[in-house]
């Protein structure tokens, strides 16, 4: 629903990784170019990982 009126269009989720320290940055980014009042900008910590992978992101 937008402004009362039931409206049809196409969404995506875009999920990607970055440093917390970016988050503001990549949050004013995606505002600039984003045409909703109201977007869902969020993310969530990792409370685990496979050690494998944790080694990759280090090495990056």
């Amino acid at each position: 629903m937008c402004n009362n009126k039931l409206e049809e269009c196409d969404e995506y989720k875009l999920e990607f990784r970055t440093k917390e320290s970016l988050y503001n940055e990549i949050e004013n980014e995606i505002k600039k170019i984003h045409d909703y009042k109201a977007a869902e900008i969020s993310y969530y910590k990792i409370n685990s990982i496979n050690k494998n992978f944790y080694q990759f992101k280090k090495l990056r």
